[in-house]
Order: C-alpha cells, then sequence, then structure tokens
C-alpha cells in the first residue's frame, strides 16, 4: 500500500511538472512573438522630381503608407549611395527645399521612407542644377546718339536689349550724336503678366525699360536746378 501511495504522488508530481512546462514553453512564444515579430519593409518613395531655382533645388515625392518620415540623400554629382552622401533627416512632409546651392553646380538626391523601426531603400537617383535668375533691360532712344552699358551687352540703337543675372548693377552711358545732347533719363518696370503679384523691384516676370531724352543742342545754355546744361 505505501508504495502504491508513493508511486501515485510521483505520478502526480509528474504530471503537474508536466504542465508547468508546457505552460513555460507557451509564455515564451508568446513573448517572442510579441518582441521580434517580422516587420514589414517599408516602400522607397516613389515619383521623386526636382525643380531648379536661383542657388536651390526643390525635391517632391509622393507619400508612402506607413511612413512617419522621410530623409533625403544628396552629394554633387550623381552616384547617391548611404555611405557617399550627406542626409538630410526627419521631414515630415513631402517635399524639401534645399538651399543655399552654387548656380551651375549639378546636385543629385534619393529619397528614403523611414518610421522608428526601419529605413526603406534609396529612391531612383534625381539631378538638378541651380541656374541663376536673368533680368531683361531694354533701351529706347529718344533722339540721335548711342547707349551702351557696362557690363556690355546694350549698344542702342544696334542693341537695346540685353539679359543679366538678376541683382547685377547695369551702368548707362550716353554718346549723343553731332549737335544733339543729352537731356534725362526716363522709364521704369514694365510687367507682361499684370497679375503677378511680385512688385517690388525686378520679379520673375518684369524687365526695366529705360528712355534717354537726346535734344538738338542749339547752342543754348539752360539752368536746370541749378544745373548748368
Amino acid at each position: 500500500m505505501l508504495c502504491g501511495e508513493i508511486q501515485g504522488v510521483y505520478n502526480m508530481l509528474c504530471e503537474r511538472l508536466s504542465v508547468g512546462l508546457v505552460f513555460l514553453v507557451l509564455g515564451l512564444s508568446i513573448v517572442r512573438c510579441e518582441g521580434g515579430g517580422s516587420t514589414v519593409p517599408l516602400a522607397a518613395p516613389n515619383e521623386v522630381t526636382v525643380t531648379a531655382g536661383d542657388g536651390q533645388i526643390t525635391i517632391t515625392w509622393n507619400a508612402v503608407s506607413g511612413a512617419t518620415r522621410y530623409h533625403i540623400y544628396w552629394k554633387i554629382g550623381p552616384g547617391v549611395t548611404r555611405q557617399n552622401s550627406t542626409k538630410i533627416s526627419d521631414i515630415t512632409v513631402t517635399s524639401f527645399v534645399h538651399g543655399g546651392l552654387t548656380n551651375g553646380t549639378q546636385y543629385c538626391y534619393a529619397v528614403v521612407t523611414a518610421n522608428a523601426r526601419t529605413e526603406s531603400n534609396l529612391s531612383e537617383e534625381v539631378c538638378g542644377t541651380p541656374t541663376a535668375t536673368m533680368r531683361a533691360l531694354s533701351v529706347t532712344v529718344t533722339g540721335q546718339g548711342i547707349v551702351t552699358s557696362d557690363p556690355a551687352g546694350i549698344n542702342c540703337p544696334d542693341d537695346c536689349t540685353e539679359s543679366y543675372i538678376s541683382g547685377t548693377v547695369v551702368n548707362l552711358s550716353t554718346m549723343p550724336a553731332n549737335g544733339w545732347r543729352f537731356d534725362n533719363w526716363g522709364g521704369g518696370l514694365l510687367r507682361p503678366q499684370p497679375d503677378n503679384p511680385d512688385n517690388n523691384g525686378w520679379g520673375q516676370n518684369l524687365h526695366r525699360q529705360i528712355h534717354p531724352a537726346l535734344h538738338p543742342d542749339c547752342g543754348e545754355e539752360r539752368e536746370r536746378d541749378g544745373v548748368e546744361r
């Protein structure tokens, strides 16, 4: 009888131990599933485009589902990789203006999608070259004579329109023909697109037209504003 009781207690202990091991294994499986499950890879942004401006490039792309931020990798010239490029991090919109660039230099970009866990592959590389904004200067001579410019470009009446990089200071000089004298400057800003809101200085669609007036010189001396002419 004693042996039977001992055997029964032993069997019961073995059953409880076995059940405990089963729960332990299940618990470990649950922890592993919750903490280390597979991560769905993020798609790289597509439709990446660049728009070059004066000293800047705007990069745009399509939004990616599951992304919380985007990173941009860029370098001068093609061949962007993570290792050889500069990273612009944590962009939360689908466009970025990269300023402070050198006009005439090619810049190349690749965009990645990112979240708290991972980062996508690089997008297709795109490149752009910023270009200085040009402004047109036109001269119309009234009378007989020549108007020239420094920097060169204007030699009116033969060549009366020239484009210059925005911000360039252009000096105009008059050379009246024999029997003619310089009288005054006239002109101002012209706006080919009337709905353009830029009306301070030379806007994107503005150019300046100058009208030097050259009058016949009859040998008379006139005083205007205290200046002998």
